[in-house]
């Protein structure tokens, strides 16, 4: 068999399964696996297996100007936001909150 008749037979998988093996990976090598396809994609988004550790997103530099740091934490803790809204609402909608 020539590797032009090979199929990616993991893509091929069904989500539940592509699901089930990326949770055995850390969360970081989850959201990684988004960048691998259009087909994957979105898989991660159904992996239970969560940990939201800022460093594995980020990493803050003593020397590194205070504004940036601060930046890269808004949109670390917006992530994680979004993320928790998705679960407990069904929907990508974060709740608003200012109020």
């Amino acid at each position: 068999m020539d590797s032009s008749d090979q199929a990616d037979r993991i893509s091929n998988l069904p989500d539940v399964l592509l699901v089930l093996i990326i949770s055995c990976l850390s969360f970081k090598e989850c959201v990684q696996t988004c960048a691998l396809s259009k087909r994957w994609r979105s898989v991660y988004l159904e992996t239970r297996n969560v940990s939201f550790k800022e460093t594995d997103f980020w990493s803050p530099s003593v020397d590194a100007n205070p504004i940036r740091n601060a930046l890269g934490r808004i949109v670390f803790v917006d992530y994680v936001r979004r993320w928790v809204a998705k679960d407990l609402l069904g929907s990508d909608r974060v709740p608003d909150s200012s109020r």
